[in-house]
């Protein structure tokens, strides 16, 4: 409000000298003659009133508020006036410019479209006086003839002015309008929008930020300013923040995105960061940070993910991600790597179980069984449900066949506890199978099927123990195959 005052206060006086200015002049005019014959007060009141009438804060009086309003009546008062400070000191016909003076002046006030009823009230202005001097009633210093051609042409040249000047006034608002039209519009979008928006520094310092940081990083855009990405970012993704803002700034006018954790008074939240270097355009001469909160989108991402690669009533590793795993480590193998072991797991009695306890006593008793697995093998290992009663057992970097057994010696050990089904104690008992490749030749399916059919031989012992493959297992297996009957 403070700031509008001394423009409001210049304009009511440069409005108010045009006729202070006038005054005095018409005053030193009079004693030689050239300020018409009618009488002081007449001379003088209308140029009082053309400065009380022409103050901005009059007319929107006069229009009860709104400049937009009342346009006829208020420019039938000014133009009015006008007409009798020009006629009534004599030069009528060649002051006909003040009119379009006046019709800018509420051109300005009230908007381009009052050109058209200015024009209309300023030819009958001008027909009204030059009807007064062609009778006698005006006093005008031209002889008749020139005066009615000097009224006539500056009636052609102040409507062809205003003609001119108003429809490219009228071009101009309607082109701001549709641009103040725009620019609300994306304002509100911007501000409105879940997404933030930001611009930054090419230090990565937050210059301007929209609302949105309030719900994405828990502070107010004022308190968001002057933050760095290194105040917001997980530590663990500083190294990503970092490099997209390298990417960013080394191309200019460029997109580029990434996906991070940024810090909220909640917790971390995943964000999706888009930045486009806009550090030349002079309208923004900044980067233009785009932060959108996909949290809920990487938690589902990741629980499909897990779901697809995951025993639904384990948690461990289903079939299909442990045998992808096993072929990973046999190529590895085969590469130099370290040589993976191979354990099949079966338990023993298990269809006795759902029969006595129930499926669902069955379920749990598994899922006891894969904690007891877990627990017996190194970080390092994978353990899998290969479906049912079966699990898998990837040990990785073994140096013999005794690290392979003594981890199914372990799990063995493990199963001592009892488990607790349906109030009775139960104690789970397995045939393991183990299965050792040589350095040379490690093949994943062979390794599989070795570990299945030692656990099958382990299994027709029925001792509850484990079983290393080897070469004449499948030599039995074949003779059995072939004495069946």
């Amino acid at each position: 409000m403070t700031a509008r005052w001394p423009h409001a206060l210049r304009r009511a006086v440069a409005s108010t000298l045009e006729p202070l200015v006038a005054a005095p002049v018409v005053m030193v005019m009079r004693p030689l003659g050239l300020a018409g014959s009618a009488p002081l007060w007449a001379v003088l009141t209308p140029f009082v009133l053309f400065g009380v009438v022409q103050q901005e804060g009059v007319q929107r009086w006069l229009a009860g508020g709104d400049l937009r309003a009342r346009t006829v009546p208020r420019l039938l008062l000014h133009l009015g006036v006008t007409t009798w400070v020009l006629y009534i000191v004599g030069w009528g016909p060649m002051l006909a410019p003040a009119f379009a003076l006046v019709a800018a002046a509420h051109m300005r006030m009230s908007g381009a479209r009052v050109w058209r009823p200015a024009a209309v009230i300023i030819l009958a202005c001008i027909a009204l006086g030059q009807a007064g001097i062609a009778t006698g009633r005006v006093h005008c210093y031209l002889p008749g003839a020139q005066a009615q051609a000097a009224g006539v042409l500056g009636a052609v040249a102040v409507t062809l002015f205003l003609r001119v000047f108003g429809e490219s006034a009228e071009l101009r608002e309607a082109a701001e309008a549709a641009l103040r039209s725009r620019e609300e519009r994306f304002r509100a979008l911007v501000q409105d929008s879940c997404d933030a928006v930001l611009v930054a520094g090419a230090d990565g310092r937050a210059q301007y930020a929209t609302p949105a940081v309030q719900q994405l990083f828990g502070m107010p855009p004022e308190r968001f300013v002057g933050t760095s990405y290194a105040d917001l970012v997980h530590p663990d993704d500083i190294g990503i923040g970092e490099h997209l803002l390298r990417q960013a700034l080394a191309d200019p006018g460029g997109q580029h995105r990434a996906e991070l954790r940024c810090r909220h008074p909640d917790g971390w939240r995943w964000l999706e960061v888009t930045i486009r270097n806009l550090l030349g355009n002079a309208a923004v001469a900044g980067l233009v940070v785009n932060c959108r909160d996909v949290t809920e989108r990487r938690a589902i991402q990741e629980r499909l993910a897990y779901d697809a690669n995951h025993d639904a009533l384990t948690g461990l590793a289903n079939r299909s991600a442990f045998l992808r795993e096993l072929d990973r480590c046999a190529a590895d193998a085969r590469r130099g790597g370290r040589i993976p072991a191979v354990l099949f797991v079966d338990l023993d009695g298990f269809k006795r179980v759902n029969d006595t306890f129930g499926h669902a006593c069955g379920d749990q008793l598994i899922v006891a069984v894969a904690a007891v697995l877990r627990y017996n093998v190194r970080e390092s290992d994978l353990v899998g449900r290969l479906g049912g009663d079966e699990f898998g057992v990837l040990v990785t970097g073994v140096q013999t066949a005794d690290d392979a057994v003594a981890v199914a010696e372990k799990i063995l050990a493990g199963m001592d506890q009892p488990v607790i089904l349906a109030g009775q104690a139960v104690y789970p008992r397995a045939s393991i199978g183990v299965a050792v490749p040589p350095p040379a030749r490690v093949d994943a399916a062979d390794l599989l099927h070795q570990a299945d059919l030692a656990m099958y031989h382990a299994k027709r012992r029925a001792t509850h123990g484990f079983q290393l493959y080897t070469e004449s297992i499948d030599t039995t297996r074949d003779n059995e195959s072939v004495a069946a009957p």
